[in-house]
């Protein structure tokens, strides 16, 4: 998967930018072909020291990058790209990106597939799938400590 990803800077006019991306823009952009994903991330604070210099971010995805250049070659993709200077006073740059999805779980795959059971997941599995015989319910009486008598 491949992301467009606009950084767009402080605007003149912050609630100008925030009407018109969300009136005009936005539904504009939804016209593009093939898209997958749209997330717009508003700019709330940096881990630096000092501002940030972007107001707001937006991530647009397709499949792969020849999907995304034809996309954006498009009518649609014309029209989303000419009318970014309408709100965009702050100035704007845009990258393309290769999406990668890193698990936060230890020993899960980086991409797709089933997770590898944990020794313990795997212990309790073939636990519940094996048989209770009588002696297993046996063994686990006889291993229990023994109340002493009151007397």
């Amino acid at each position: 998967m491949v992301k467009l990803v606009a950084m767009y800077g402080m605007p003149r006019d912050p609630r100008h930018f925030d009407r018109y991306y969300r009136d005009v823009h936005v539904p504009l952009a939804r016209k593009i072909p093939d898209l997958r994903r749209f997330t717009i991330h508003k700019v709330v604070g940096s881990p630096q020291e000092g501002e940030s210099p972007y107001y707001c971010l937006t991530e647009v995805y397709w499949d792969d990058l020849p999907t995304a250049h034809k996309a954006l070659a498009s009518p649609g993709g014309r029209a989303s790209y000419n009318d970014v200077p309408n709100y965009a006073t702050g100035g704007v740059t845009f990258v393309f990106a290769e999406v990668e999805d890193i698990p936060l779980s230890a020993g899960a795959p980086l991409r797709g597939g089933r997770r590898p059971r944990t020794a313990k997941a795997r212990t309790a599995a073939s636990r519940a799938a094996k048989p209770r015989t009588r002696s297993d319910a046996t063994r686990r009486r006889s291993t229990k400590r023994s109340r002493p008598s009151r007397a």
